[in-house]
């Protein structure tokens, strides 16, 4: 196997963007959101013509903890979300469609990888919302992007198994003799983490900024001083869903996370296993084959 570096896998990285398709409905919801005049009428016409994205995005709130009479239609889920929440829970759950395909790894699931972005995800906005009803903070994040960032925060994971799986597969093995996570060892022997690699890939694509942000302080959310508490949600529904046996990988991690993190909203180990069963159940019903959902 050729010797790699981190800085040869960014420019493999950089490459492989431009070999995969963004979703176009990702893009047009980015396009009209930033644009600064689409309405929830034509936001709604976006996403309803992409019915996979229309259907997830449903799924994805009827998961989030507010109460609707009815099965929300479009409309009420961009309305309660907002612009930019709608936005950023959109391109991530499109994004992640990316990878859903067999690559050259021996060793990428490309299901427990989507459903390890998803616990994280459901992971932080618990997390967040939490840490808010108990003590406020201030944040220009709102839980539902929180959402969106732990969908999408192993990108560049997923990009490197796609695009160097020789290199995902060698991470891979030393990370389960090692009993860590795939982060840790990937850090070990490259000097990064991988989450810097999809942060590179989001601004190839020019995605929103917010992802980015995100991903490269992953690992390190005292970098990130304006964001401190926010990111530290991320960053422990990360560690989180390693510790609780859905990470990347099926060995057992023992390792908390960043104790910085832990510090400022980690959780009772009562509350870790009181959550456990709610996010099973919020999970396997996310991923269970959808009968239908309404779209207007």
């Amino acid at each position: 196997m050729e010797s790699l570096d981190f800085p040869r896998l960014v420019i493999m990285i950089r490459r492989a963007t431009n070999l995969l398709a963004l979703p176009d409905s990702a893009m047009k919801l980015i396009q009209a959101i930033d644009g600064g005049e689409a309405s929830a009428r034509d936001l709604e016409r976006i996403i309803a013509a992409d019915p996979g994205l229309a259907s997830t995005l449903l799924r994805v709130s009827a998961h989030d903890g507010v109460s609707f009479l009815n099965p929300p239609t479009l409309r009420q889920v961009i309305m309660r979300l907002g612009q930019r929440s709608v936005r950023s829970v959109a391109v991530s759950l499109a994004m992640k469609e990316l990878l859903k395909d067999p690559c050259g790894s021996k060793y990428f699931e490309p299901f427990r990888f989507a459903r390890h972005g998803l616990v994280v995800g459901f992971l932080a906005r618990f997390v967040y919302a939490r840490r808010q009803m108990l003590e406020p903070f201030e944040s220009d994040w709102s839980a539902d992007e929180l959402f969106s960032a732990g969908v999408l925060h192993d990108l560049g994971t997923g990009l490197l198994a796609y695009s160097a799986p020789e290199v995902f597969d060698r991470v891979y093995l030393f990370a389960k003799r090692s009993k860590t996570t795939f982060d840790e060892a990937f850090k070990e022997i490259f000097g990064s983490y991988p989450s810097v690699l999809g942060a590179e890939a989001c601004d190839q694509w020019r995605l929103p900024p917010f992802f980015g942000t995100t991903m490269r302080s992953l690992n390190t959310p005292w970098d990130l001083e304006e964001e401190y508490t926010a990111q530290c949600c991320l960053s422990y529904a990360h560690s989180l869903a390693e510790h609780l046996g859905e990470g990347l990988g099926r060995w057992e991690v023992e390792s908390e996370g960043a104790a910085e993190a832990v510090a400022e909203v980690g959780l009772a180990e009562t509350e870790v296993e009181s959550l456990k069963n709610i996010l099973v159940q919020q999970v396997e019903s996310y991923m269970a084959p959808s009968a239908g959902s309404r779209a207007a």
